[in-house]
């Protein structure tokens, strides 16, 4: 793994330099790691100390080095403008991951470190010996470029990792502003909620109705010695015995399309929803399908569905579902939701926005996603949110009802969100959500300096501890007729 180390280099003399090069050099070559070469420019003493390198020539320099490189170590020993520049081209241009060294505790806390960094530590051997970890998995350069084969290798190294060494081991791993907001948001919970993300949940499922009755999936799922547990709020919808982990996709009557396998939490939205048949329904973020299959399965195949998704691929997923269940129902939309509203306003009786989200909630199981979450992408994220509910709820008719999800616990993604649609747009309404077998914590009103609408108790926070299932956050809202 290739280490570009930033460091102060405005004060010190040429000699200086030339020592803390070769300390740094051996330093992190005991870790096994290899150091890129960003001491160019300090070969010739008399340019270095006659100040001959332009910015150009400085930036140049920096943007190939940190191109070229998997991990930036930003040390903040003491002040320099230039590693500061440089955290942000590593975050902003590159998509890198960035250590921060910060001695002095006061500065760990300040918000542009946090914000640019995807760990803080203190020294320079916490910052190497963490990089060295990293170092073990197979990791892109560029965070969000995992491929699939890299995401799949890094979830069975990392549960390995849990079965050899602990949790503790592993969440050394997590980002740092990940566990310190978690800390602050679960509070004496939060080591529950560590000990889900790596707990194996019974698989849910529900039967496909549009191709078979509920009695003939009993009557196969008992062939195959399966103990189902009807769930309280869908008698189509099943919870697997814990020891039960079939492999789905080599069974012949799930490649019919008898049943879909689907998470509990990921089934309520639909639920909330409450399609009807012959009702339109809009599903603005529809990829991979999951929620689409059930909404057409919930209206028994009778109606129209626009299921739109930015991503040709993912919305291939979508058309092979529908082909395998038999859902006629469904037209595809490829293009960015955020236009929908403006062109079908007001058109649908029932929108769902299953927005894209950091995923926090799904870490149990997708365990990559904790080397992709940074707070940078939670910052871009919102507006997306954002921009994605208004949408929706322009193209919802009067009367008519929207349910807002994520698979994240971050108050930014989900309240603020419906927050902010409540106070754009006063015929708005929130309803409360209650459902039978299920657990929920009420909605938040305040999050660190964030204050919100306090009918946002009314929405909904389903906890893996609570219901054995990932995590997720639901919000039902109607649109009322405008006053104005």
């Amino acid at each position: 793994m290739k280490i570009f180390y930033a460091m102060p280099f405005t004060g010190k003399t040429y000699e200086q330099l030339v020592k803390e090069k070769k300390t740094i050099q051996e330093l992190v070559n005991s870790f096994g790691l290899e150091l890129n070469e960003q001491f160019l420019g300090v070969e010739s003493k008399n340019e270095f100390e006659d100040h001959a390198y332009g910015p150009l020539f400085i930036a140049e320099k920096d943007h190939s080095l940190i191109r070229n490189s998997d991990i930036l170590i930003a040390d903040y020993s003491r002040h320099s403008i230039g590693r500061d520049c440089e955290i942000v081209i590593a975050k902003e241009i590159f998509d890198k991951r960035v250590i921060s060294i910060v001695p002095s505790r006061g500065m760990q806390n300040h918000p542009w470190i946090r914000l640019y960094s995807d760990y803080i530590v203190g020294s320079q051997n916490e910052a190497l010996n963490l990089a060295q970890k990293l170092s073990s998995f197979s990791l892109s350069s560029n965070i969000s470029s995992l491929s699939r084969e890299q995401k799949d290798t890094i979830d069975i190294q990392v549960n390995e990792l849990v079965k050899e060494r602990g949790i503790n081991y592993v969440t050394e791993l997590f980002p740092t502003e990940l566990k310190r907001r978690w800390q602050k948001l679960f509070g004496k919970e939060y080591r529950i909620i560590l000990d889900y993300c790596f707990k194996a949940l019974p698989k849910t499922l529900r039967a496909n109705t549009v191709k078979a009755n509920v009695q003939k999936f009993k009557k196969f799922a008992k062939k195959q010695g399966w103990k189902l547990k009807t769930l309280d709020f869908s008698n189509i919808a099943f919870r697997l015995h814990p020891n039960l982990r079939p492999h789905f996709s080599e069974i012949p009557e799930h490649q019919k399309g008898l049943f879909y396998v689907q998470d509990f939490a990921s089934m309520i939205p639909a639920i909330i929803l409450d399609p009807k048949s012959e009702e339109k329904v809009l599903d603005i973020a529809a990829a991979p399908g999951s929620k689409t299959t059930q909404i057409a399965q919930l209206m028994e195949n009778k109606g129209y569905i626009l299921a739109n998704d930015i991503s040709t691929e993912r919305l291939d997923v979508v058309k092979k579902s529908c082909k395998r269940l038999g859902i006629k129902i469904v037209k595809i939309s490829l293009g960015d939701g955020v236009k929908l509203g403006e062109k079908y306003k007001e058109v649908f009786d029932k929108v769902l926005v299953d927005a894209p989200c950091t995923n926090e909630g799904i870490l149990g199981y997708k365990v990559h996603k904790f080397f992709e979450w940074n707070l940078l992408l939670l910052y871009r994220i919102t507006k997306v949110q954002k921009d994605l509910l208004e949408s929706g709820f322009k193209a919802l008719k009067v009367g008519g009802t929207l349910v807002y999800s994520t698979c994240s616990y971050a108050p930014e993604e989900n309240e603020q969100v419906v927050d902010f649609l409540l106070k754009k747009y006063p015929n708005s309404d929130v309803k409360i959500i209650k459902l039978k077998g299920v657990k929920t914590r009420s909605g938040l009103t305040k999050w660190e300096h964030l204050e919100f609408d306090q009918r946002l108790m009314q929405t909904a926070r389903v906890f893996p501890q609570d219901n054995n299932s990932i995590g997720f956050y639901v919000a039902k809202i109607i649109k009322k007729k405008s006053k104005i």
